[in-house]
């Protein structure tokens, strides 16, 4: 999705107040005691997803560690690149923090207009969660499995149709991979976002969706969904008999995840506080859980670790992008 001029003023102007005010702070006063303040989170896409209900969760815990309150600001657009943006603008004083994703290792790939790079234009704080993605069929779809799968589409040429919530999305990229690996074709159909492309699935209109356990799991319980492979490292616990991706092609994953970052330039002593502090929450018990409920494991991974994480999926999604012949627009 490309970053238009307008968003970019738009992003900008969201910003103005608050950029004013932070360069209106002396500098000593970014020295106190941190934090003395409320705490604004960027979430970079609208209520409701995965990411925003278990960063709310995130959040309400960090907000009973520090003390103070710890605000959620949902700012969707341009396929998270808005709120990300605003968190590049945002006074780096640790007063406002938000995420980058799994889909701003991709869009630079598609998009050279992309205001910011994830590798190198952030303060990289923590890993919030990683999620794999489940690879679904409709229940009267014949294959049974990846193998099956994949001989029906080279047996059936122009019949197979895969869905996901839009261009240069992980679930579009996810699905490139997989027909790179399995050397057949099957044609992308983007939709709007994941109500739309869940309900394509379900009548049949398209044969294939990658989505997280914890947004189709009602589905599949329910029998109108079949599970085909866990696109991860390992097999899911509650789904013992299906497989994980990394069993047919070794090394090879399709996950979602985001992470915790703060404007560029925020002291040290603060990131490293933050950083602390939200490694704390996710090594919490009851928010593994919570996360594991809703198809997500706690991050905490932060450091040199994180930054060789984030370059890792950047680097692989760009080996998609070019086997499949995209070019940045």
């Amino acid at each position: 999705m490309r970053w238009s001029a307008a968003a970019h003023r738009f992003a900008l102007g969201l910003m103005a107040p608050v950029l004013a005010l932070g360069l209106s702070l002396p500098s000593a006063a970014w020295s106190q005691a941190f934090p003395n303040g409320p705490i604004t989170l960027i979430v970079p896409y609208p209520p409701g997803n995965t990411t925003d209900i278990v960063t709310r969760l995130m959040a309400r815990a960090l907000a009973e560690r520090i003390g103070q309150p710890v605000v959620i600001s949902n700012r969707g657009g341009a396929g998270g690149a808005v709120g990300a943006k605003a968190v590049q603008l945002a006074p780096p004083n640790g007063y406002t923090i938000g995420l980058i994703a799994s889909g701003h290792s991709i869009q630079p790939w598609l998009d050279k207009s992309m205001p910011f790079d994830i590798r190198k234009d952030f303060a990289q704080l923590n890993l919030n969660y990683t999620g794999e993605y489940i690879m679904v069929v409709p229940q009267s779809f014949p294959a049974k499995n990846l193998a099956e799968f994949i001989a029906y589409a080279k047996a059936n040429p122009g019949k197979v149709n895969y869905g996901s919530t839009g261009l240069g999305t992980t679930t579009h990229l996810g699905g490139e991979m997989i027909k790179q690996a399995g050397k057949f074709e099957m044609t992308h159909v983007p939709y709007k976002g994941s109500t739309e492309v869940l309900q394509g699935v379900l009548t049949g209109d398209i044969q294939m969706y990658l989505d997280l356990y914890g947004t189709i799991e009602a589905q599949i319980k329910a029998g109108r969904l079949r599970p085909i492979v866990v696109l991860g490292q390992k097999r899911r616990a509650n789904m013992p008999d299906v497989p994980a991706l990394n069993e047919t092609y070794p090394g090879m994953e399709v996950s979602a995840w985001t992470a915790y970052v703060a404007p560029l330039g925020t002291p040290k002593e603060i990131t490293d506080k933050l950083s602390s502090e939200i490694a704390a929450v996710m090594r919490m018990p009851e928010i593994r859980q919570k996360f594991a409920e809703l198809g997500a494991e706690a991050g905490g991974m932060s450091g040199n670790d994180l930054s060789q994480f984030i370059l890792r999926e950047y680097e692989k999604w760009g080996k998609v992008t070019v086997a499949a012949g995209m070019r940045p627009q």
